[in-house]
């Protein structure tokens, strides 16, 4: 597995599959050590273009249920890798979200 990681306002970790988005199970007491507001991960979806989770400790949200600032920076970052103007993304968090950046 290689780990990609970009910092802007939040740290975005990119991973290789989906599924390790759906089974994270961060320790938010070692999230809050990392840099940027928050953090999201994000891998590259079956059903949308990118599947991601945001996670913002600091701010006292253990996580977001469907973050569009965070899309900000997901959403730039696979238009790039995909090639594509627009972005479907999806928030696997408990509640789950679609996005159309």
């Amino acid at each position: 597995m290689e780990l990609k990681t970009i910092i802007g306002p939040d740290l975005l970790c990119i991973f290789d599959s989906e599924e390790q988005i759906r089974n994270m199970k961060p320790d938010q007491s070692k999230l809050v050590g990392l840099p940027g507001h928050g953090q999201n991960v994000t891998a590259k979806g079956k059903d949308a273009d990118c599947i991601s989770r945001s996670f913002f400790p600091k701010l006292l949200v253990a996580e977001d249920p469907v973050c569009g600032s965070a899309h900000c920076q997901i959403a730039y970052y696979w238009s790039k890798e995909l090639g594509k103007t627009e972005i479907h993304a999806y928030q696997a968090s408990k509640r789950g979200g679609h996005l159309y950046c």
